[in-house]
């Protein structure tokens, strides 16, 4: 057996992460029985897009990895650690809140506005929001 480099020991290392955030990435979207365009939508990529990240075809950028863990409502140290998750982490109450906020943000004040009026919901994605970041009111 050839010996292995320094490069392909950490080539091995970086497919094994790209393995690992994949599989992960799946599992928890189908314990929350979200379909895979759902997400896409929501992290703003397509389905194929995110088909390659679950099948480790395509690295998740470290920006759109904080956002998939927002969207699925897991600590970011679940995709990243290395072996088996100590417990498969709960559906928290509000994970199909948190999947559909990114779609409604991207509605148009003039429509989300009264909706939100209408529904009650103002301090529902206020809540949600990051600092600094609010809808009308």
């Amino acid at each position: 057996m050839p010996k292995r480099t320094g490069s392909e020991a950490g080539l091995a290392w970086e497919q094994a992460l790209q393995a690992r955030v994949g599989a992960r990435l799946r599992a928890r979207r189908l314990q929350l029985g979200l379909r895979q365009d759902e997400v896409a939508v929501a992290l703003g990529v397509t389905r194929q897009q995110l088909d390659h990240y679950e099948s480790a075809k395509s690295w998740v950028t470290p920006a759109r990895l904080l956002l998939l863990a927002q969207i699925l409502a897991l600590p970011l140290e679940v995709f990243l650690a290395e072996g088996e998750p100590a417990a498969e982490a709960p559906e928290p109450a509000d994970a199909p809140l948190r999947a559909l906020l990114p779609a409604w943000r991207r509605l148009p004040p003039a429509v989300s506005g009264p909706l939100r009026r209408l529904l009650g919901w103002a301090e529902v994605e206020d809540e949600y929001a990051a600092p600094g970041q609010h809808r009308d009111r």
